[in-house]
């Protein structure tokens, strides 16, 4: 019994000995800097990470998902983009990756302003589609349709047309939104070249009579509704048959050119010139009073008159007789203003040439009643100055 309480002591003090250790070095891992502050920070963002995973992975499968109703539209010629309730990016067609620059896989999860970015093309005002509400937006070949331009994700434009509405699942309830787009660039531009062919002259550039006619209904109405006051040039070539005649159409139309860049140089930015005849011009001078429309006539016909025209070693000399006509709220219609500039303008050729005539009110009327066209188209047969264009 001694012997075993010996070693009984011996092993209680042992096991003493062995738990105060323990005791120390808990104090040592509790102490603020220790190693258990480490391992328990460690743990806490193991944690957050695989949080943080596992949101990614449900927000993958969740736009997955959400973007799997639309997977028959990968096909489509136009561009298709869908996304959920708070405007973000679900799904993206291959149309859509090209119009926009934008790889599906980039664009999921974005939202939509950041990827389909239109702006009005004549405000270039950005247009918030969701806050917009349904219907259908962009340019086409209806000039009356809006304008809507689709900046690239380079930062090219280009003119689409497009539809945009609400989605709403079984029970019409919302569940996002879908843009549906195409390319309207070639339509646009083929509108344009034919709208453009309409209202101009092909061998100088300038705007034609029909245009100028609509423009100066503008200018009337505007005259006798705010009484604005305008100014009508009639313009017609002297001798300009000589060179038609002696160098053939080709001379004939370079003069025409050469003259119109020359008179283009005379009228002000705001102003329209036009060619209305094959020799015959006219010059609208908006919101221009009559002393100052009389310098413009007057620094048109000189600078006809200074001008050379060299063909073949030859050289010729041209005037212009011109018929001004003010426009303000005691103006006619269109008919009687353009009646009273081709009057004026046949007085000057008659006067002389090379001069600028005036209408005036109480102007008389041309002679034995006749119209001014049907008295010019009498002289131009008597002057022999009839042209031959085409047989």
């Amino acid at each position: 019994m001694s012997l075993l309480g010996r070693h009984g002591a011996r092993v209680a003090g042992l096991t003493l000995a062995g738990a105060a250790a323990p005791c120390r070095a808990q104090e040592a891992v509790l102490a603020p800097g220790g190693t258990f502050m480490l391992i328990v920070a460690a743990l806490v963002a193991a944690t957050a990470w695989v949080l943080i995973l596992r949101y990614r992975e449900h927000e993958r499968r969740r736009r997955a998902d959400a973007g799997r109703p639309w997977s028959a539209f990968s096909a489509l010629r136009e561009g298709v983009i869908a996304t959920d309730t708070d405007g973000k990016i679900v799904f993206v067609n291959r149309a859509a990756e090209q119009l926009t620059g934008w790889p599906s896989a980039e664009a999921l999860g974005q939202p939509i302003h950041a990827v389909y970015r239109v702006i009005d093309e004549h405000s270039r005002a950005p247009l918030d589609y969701i806050a917009r509400g349904e219907g259908e937006h962009g340019d086409s070949a209806d000039p009356g349709r809006p304008a809507v331009r689709l900046v690239r994700r380079d930062g090219q434009e280009t003119s689409v047309h497009d539809s945009f509405s609400e989605v709403r699942d079984d029970d019409q309830r919302r569940s996002g939104y879908a843009v549906v787009f195409h390319d309207v660039s070639q339509l646009r531009a083929m509108a344009q070249q034919l709208s453009w062919q309409a209202s101009h002259d092909s061998l100088t550039g300038l705007v034609n009579r029909r245009e100028l006619e609509r423009r100066l209904v503008h200018s009337l109405e505007s005259s006798h509704g705010q009484g604005r006051q305008h100014v009508l040039l009639y313009i017609d070539l002297d001798n300009f048959k000589v060179v038609n005649d002696s160098c053939g159409h080709s001379a004939g139309d370079e003069l025409l050119r050469s003259l119109t860049s020359l008179m283009a140089t005379k009228i002000r930015g705001s102003d329209t010139l036009a060619r209305v005849g094959g020799d015959e011009f006219a010059a609208l001078l908006e919101t221009c009073p009559l002393d100052q429309g009389l310098r413009i006539a007057n620094a048109i016909r000189e600078v006809v008159r200074d001008f050379r025209f060299v063909w073949e070693g030859r050289s010729f000399a041209v005037g212009a007789s011109i018929g001004l006509v003010p426009i303000d709220a005691a103006s006619g219609d269109i008919a009687a203003v353009l009646t009273a500039a081709d009057q004026c303008c046949y007085e000057a050729k008659n006067k002389g040439r090379d001069r600028v005539v005036v209408h005036r009110a109480q102007q008389s009327a041309p002679r034995d009643g006749e119209p001014p066209m049907i008295s010019r188209l009498g002289s131009a047969f008597e002057n022999g100055d009839f042209v031959l264009y085409q047989q």
